[in-house]
């Protein structure tokens, strides 16, 4: 017997299309966002509203484009996605770093004068002074899940340490790293700010240190040259990248034992490593090689390296929404290259800049690598 259906039409809409976007946003907690308006639209439609369902576009992070003083969406998925229109905040900014999660922005003006917290969710903007904040930083590192952050200033070499983002930003203390002597060659931060890595020296004879939150300073290690420092989400656990022995390691519990594990090393593909990211579940680490031009995806749990060609100039891996997506230049630059560790073959995209022909990503490959 056939039953006649008395869905109203916008819910039926939904039903097909929400699926099919969905789908296309796999990929663990920072996934692309499908933005809707499904709650509000399926009560009107159940209420027998005439509204139509209203869908925005996947977003695949924001950027700051220097060229246009102030923030740009990236609509879409990797591997189709375009840069939107600056985003009108009402006045220009001078200098920004977006967050691990996309969810807000540092920036710095001249009007309103120095350094604001800018929300990037749906609607609009909303600014937040960080009264005392350094301006003009040389550095501005997020810890994993951008709850934490840091402002350097290499001339004053002061650290400055923010914390409780996004909702109440505000400076809990501040480092002096003269006592080191060296030059910083990189620097982490905790998600819970209660742990502050710094590494020094160069030609060698590099360390790393610990800057507790108790006001402590203790020895973590010695190193050739640590090019790139991260933690690993809610951890206090560290990923370090050494660029003059090439080879990464493990730091297990900063704040206690800080045991050091080998990851790799050259046999497995490292380079000249100047940059490393962790996936969004701790399980894999993304390592940018300078000198080969290629991003080594290695697994914590063991397992064959991924090397990944790129047959570019690799400085930096900056995350974008997913659990694995990072973008490695900068928007000024003609399109933007992004990794997306996310695909079921780890490759890379692009992010048209001006209309024109895209050059062509270079494929995965596998490397053997025995974990020592």
């Amino acid at each position: 017997m056939l039953m006649k259906c008395s869905l109203p039409i916008n819910l039926l809409l939904l039903s097909l299309l929400f699926p099919l976007l969905v789908a296309g946003q796999t990929g663990g907690p920072r996934a692309a966002k499908v933005r809707t308006a499904v709650q509000a639209d399926a009560r009107q439609a159940a209420e027998g509203s005439s509204n139509a369902v209203r869908i925005e576009a996947p977003i695949l992070g924001f950027v700051f484009d220097p060229a246009a003083a102030g923030l740009r969406p990236i609509h879409g998925i990797p591997g189709a996605a375009v840069m939107g229109e600056r985003l009108d905040l009402g006045f220009e900014i001078a200098s920004a770093a977006i967050s691990p999660q996309h969810n807000y922005a540092l920036v710095e003006s001249d009007d309103p004068p120095g350094l604001s917290l800018v929300l990037l969710a749906a609607g609009p903007a909303s600014l937040q002074l960080i009264p005392d904040a350094v301006r003009g930083a040389d550095q501005i590192l997020f810890s994993p899940r951008g709850d934490s952050a840091l402002l350097y200033r290499a001339t004053a070499r002061r650290i400055q340490v923010l914390a409780g983002m996004p909702k109440a930003p505000s400076l809990i203390r501040e480092i002096d790293t003269s006592v080191l002597l060296e030059p910083i060659s990189a620097l982490a931060i905790s998600d819970d700010a209660r742990a502050v890595l710094v590494a020094v020296g160069r030609g060698g004879a590099g360390t790393i240190w610990l800057f507790a939150d108790d006001g402590g300073v203790r020895f973590i290690a010695a190193v050739g040259q640590a090019s790139a420092v991260t933690f690993l989400s809610n951890s206090h656990d560290a990923v370090v990248a050494d660029r003059l022995f090439n080879y990464v390691y493990q730091l297990k519990d900063v704040t206690g034992s800080a045991d050091s594990l080998f990851l790799a090393g050259e046999r497995e593909g490292i380079a000249g490593p100047v940059a490393v990211a962790l996936s969004d579940d701790n399980q894999r680490v993304f390592i940018a090689n300078s000198v080969s031009g290629t991003v080594l995806s290695l697994s914590l749990a063991g397992g064959a390296a991924v090397v990944v060609p790129c047959d570019c100039s690799i400085k930096e891996l900056h995350r974008l929404s997913g659990s694995a997506v990072f973008r490695l230049t900068e928007p000024s630059a003609g399109p933007m290259l992004v990794f997306d560790g996310d695909s079921s073959e780890p490759r890379f995209v692009y992010v048209p800049g001006d209309p024109g022909p895209e050059p062509t990503a270079p494929r995965a490959s596998a490397m053997g690598g025995v974990r020592q």
